[in-house]
């Protein structure tokens, strides 16, 4: 094995831990006053639910779908992943009072929460989808100004710990594999 395969690439986390070793000082996030709350749930399951269902009958066709509340600043995505086989369902909305340390992607939520801020403004539909959710995570969306530069001998920041992506659409993840065949350090 040569040096050069033993490269470190940092591919998730708004703030990775290599942020500061990378740049020479810390990054911090920003808060934007809105959360997520984020599920997924068997396709099949959403399938069987004849009043989730149909939110998709019709014209779900392995894409996104989005509805809103603009006068409550309340967002709900889905969209499916896992081979087709899971539906990510993301209810974004402004942030609690309650939930302002809600900064670990794996902050646990409950069904309840997520059936208060879709009660009004939505079809019931969107109600049946949140609860055949086993559970629910919730994150504190934040932003990062950009970094001067991205790697240091060895060391790349990639997807998100790179770009400060808003949690949707696997952005990060894909911007991350992107980078990869970029800035390698262990390609000749």
């Amino acid at each position: 094995m040569n040096d050069r395969s033993r490269a470190i690439a940092s591919l998730t986390c708004l703030q990775s831990r290599f942020i500061p070793h990378i740049v020479g000082h810390d990054v911090p996030r920003r808060p934007t006053g809105f959360s997520v709350y984020r599920t997924l749930v068997p396709i099949s399951r959403v399938k069987a639910d004849k009043e989730a269902w149909q939110i998709f009958d019709g014209r779900y066709q392995g894409g996104y779908c989005m509805t809103h509340a603009p006068e409550r600043f309340v967002n709900f995505m889905t969209y499916p992943c896992g081979n087709n086989e899971m539906m990510n369902v993301a209810v974004f909305h402004r942030t609690r009072e309650d939930q302002q340390d809600a900064h670990d992607w794996n902050s646990q939520a409950c069904v309840d929460d997520v059936l208060l801020q879709i009660r009004e403004g939505f079809h019931p539909a969107w109600s049946a989808l949140i609860k055949l959710a086993d559970s629910v995570k919730l994150f504190n969306v934040s932003v990062r100004d950009p970094l001067p530069r991205y790697s240091r001998g060895k060391a790349v920041l990639i997807g998100d710990a790179a770009h400060a992506m808003q949690p949707t659409h696997g952005q990060g993840g894909a911007m991350g594999v992107s980078h990869t065949d970029k800035h390698d350090p262990c390609q000749s």
